[in-house]
């Protein structure tokens, strides 16, 4: 497990003293020489910014006080007891988005049914921030014909209130080095028209378009487009 302090720096008017205070959003992870914005001028940089054993119990930031705490986490494989809160992620996007083609929401028992025969044969990580599953990315067998041997679909959610923030990025990569691993010898993911977030995460990561089927899903009245892309390993 990783811990992560997620930052806000500001400097204290007439003197050279920094306040450490947690953002509430944009939130910069601490790895590193420190890039700060400072009222939207523009970034600065503290090269070796220390963050104390024992850390700020309280600061004040635009009048507001707040206790600093390190964010905890962790990738890990999956768990059958993380089906409650993947199905309460998965039900979000089939009741509200059309991210997915799946209408009627899901049971906490049947996630865990999909979960545990998935996870026999292929990789599943969720992403735990603070001992809670913001997010989770599997892969299975893309086509059953014996000549796809080796290739593999992937899906990645997140809490909506966590995307943005790079978690799917990170999750993804992870994933896709365990398929580089594992020997597979591509990754197909299937993306539905209007997922801007979900299509910027497939050329960020160098998957390539390759196929655009037209208006082939129906979901809320509307006719949905479907873009697959691929990664060679």
């Amino acid at each position: 497990m990783k811990f992560t302090g997620f930052l806000l720096v500001k400097k204290e008017r007439f003197s050279k003293r920094f306040l450490i205070c947690p953002a509430d959003p944009p939130a910069l992870p601490v790895t590193g020489p420190l890039r700060f914005g400072l009222h939207g001028k523009g970034k600065k940089i503290i090269p070796n910014l220390q963050i104390p054993q024992n850390p700020p119990e309280i600061c004040n930031f635009a009048g507001r006080e707040r206790a600093f705490r390190p964010r905890r986490v962790m990738i890990r494989e999956v768990r059958i007891e993380d089906a409650e809160e993947i199905v309460g992620i998965y039900n979000d996007y089939i009741l509200n988005t059309t991210v997915t083609f799946e209408i009627e929401p899901l049971s906490a028992d049947d996630m865990r049914r999909r979960i545990a025969d998935t996870a026999a044969s292929y990789p599943y990580m969720v992403y735990v921030l603070d001992g809670k599953v913001v997010g989770y990315c599997y892969v299975h067998r893309w086509h059953e014909r014996a000549a796809y041997e080796g290739v593999v679909e992937l899906s990645v959610y997140l809490a909506r209130q966590h995307v943005g923030r790079g978690i799917g990025t990170e999750l993804t990569r992870r994933m896709i080095k365990e398929c580089r691993r594992r020997g597979y010898r591509a990754i197909i993911t299937c993306v539905t028209g209007g997922n801007d977030a979900s299509l910027a995460l497939q050329r960020k990561l160098g998957f390539t378009q390759v196929a655009h089927y037209k208006a082939v899903g129906l979901k809320f009245g509307r006719l949905i487009d479907v873009l697959d892309y691929e990664l060679l390993m």
